[in-house]
């Protein structure tokens, strides 16, 4: 909004038009001092009309408010983004993000990758940097604590001491030389009433942002991958049956309910990549949970004239159930086989279930003399969760 406003700063145009009216007032005269001619203030004193202009403009007759609008309402803007770019710099500084970053690369979930380049020690690394770590979830909350601050006192200054002078300043009077009176006007009023209005409104907006935000940091269940795995604690609490609670959730405590840095870069990846994506970091860190939602081989895969044949069948653990109950969705297991027996070649055959939950896929096009690898994965909402590779060296019959 300042930068919008700041062409018509009263500073920098000066538009203000001033009129004598002195004699639509009672006469009067004063001596300013004794050997001075008496002054009559009812009378044009014929000052130059640039002059006034200025002198008007600076000498108090506009309010300070009116007159630095532009550049309060652009100091405002810088403030709330000197905030921002702070805690931002704080919030993203240093190795821990870049691991953790370089991790969602390599594993597809933020982008695209040909092939996973991460390894057991990369994931042990992050592990071992966010644990016991709480300095992202403060900085976060106090970015948002300030905000929230400075944000409803720019809205109370602007509504205290910015609107009642906007609407009351309309025509600007003034006074010259101790009596004589000029009525000016020219400024944008109209203009700067709305831009004021419209500036309450935008920081009003912020405020409601930032109110949101609280709530959902200090409310462990608002977010969406909080609220999945509050339900998902739940389901396997009633499902644990001989099992400890513990020895089903496998380092879930650790990892996530009570690792506050990670828990929140997670939630705030959910709410822009989905769940799922979440789930498969977690997956990631936590092995157990990573093998209870593998597919598997139900025997090797089998080569015979020109074609592979795998049969397979889902996971069965009461991981699986519990995150696909809790989200109310399937796991897919998708069969690839790698290389393509050729270039964009896709022409096999459908996935036949065989009963008791087995399924059976054949690859078609397969060369002798050559190796592949069958992989199962596990996809929930389109990302791959889990995943089980095997490989089969082709030889000559």
């Amino acid at each position: 909004m300042g930068l919008i406003v700041m062409p018509t700063a009263l500073v920098i145009n000066m538009p203000l038009h001033c009129n004598f009216y002195g004699n639509q007032i009672s006469a009067q005269t004063v001596s300013v001092e004794e050997e001075n001619p008496i002054l009559d203030f009812t009378k044009d004193p014929k000052f130059n009309l640039w002059w006034v202009r200025k002198a008007c403009l600076f000498n108090g007759s506009v309010s300070p408010f009116m007159l630095y609008l532009p550049y309060i309402l652009l100091i405002m803007a810088l403030i709330l983004f000197a905030i921002e770019r702070i805690f931002s710099k704080a919030f993203k500084a240093g190795l821990k993000l870049e691991k953790l970053y370089k991790l969602l690369i390599h594993r597809n979930v933020l982008e695209d990758s040909d092939e996973d380049e991460t390894d057991g020690k990369e994931i042990t690394e992050v592990k071992q940097t966010f644990h016991g770590s709480r300095s992202y979830f403060l900085s976060f909350l106090t970015k948002t604590l300030t905000q929230l601050v400075v944000g409803i006192s720019l809205v109370i200054l602007l509504m205290i001491f910015g609107l009642p002078v906007i609407q009351s300043e309309q025509t600007i009077s003034c006074n010259l030389h101790g009596g004589f009176q000029y009525e000016c006007s020219g400024h944008p009023h109209q203009f700067y009433l709305y831009i004021l209005y419209t500036t309450i409104a935008v920081t009003i907006g912020f405020i409601g942002c930032n109110t949101y935000n609280l709530v959902w940091l200090v409310t462990p269940t608002l977010g969406r991958l909080s609220n999945f795995m509050a339900k998902y604690r739940n389901y396997m609490r009633n499902a644990s049956g001989s099992k400890s609670l513990e020895e089903l959730l496998g380092d879930l405590d650790s990892l996530y309910y009570n690792n506050w840095d990670l828990k929140l870069l997670l939630d705030l990846l959910s709410a822009n990549s989905g769940v799922a994506s979440s789930i498969a970091i977690i997956a990631q860190f936590d092995k157990s949970l990573y093998n209870s939602l593998r597919p598997s081989f139900v025997q090797d895969p089998c080569y015979s004239g020109g074609t592979i044949t795998i049969q397979y069948q889902g996971p069965i653990s009461e991981q699986s159930q519990a995150v696909s109950a809790v989200m109310g969705a399937e796991l897919m297991i998708i069969p690839e086989i790698h290389p393509q027996p050729y270039p964009g070649y896709t022409d096999h055959s459908e996935a036949v279930e065989q009963g008791n939950g087995i399924m059976s896929k054949t690859f078609w096009g397969i060369k002798e003399g050559e190796a592949y690898t069958v992989s199962l994965l596990t996809v929930l909402n389109g990302k791959v969760i889990s995943q089980v590779k095997k490989t089969i060296i082709v030889g000559n019959e």
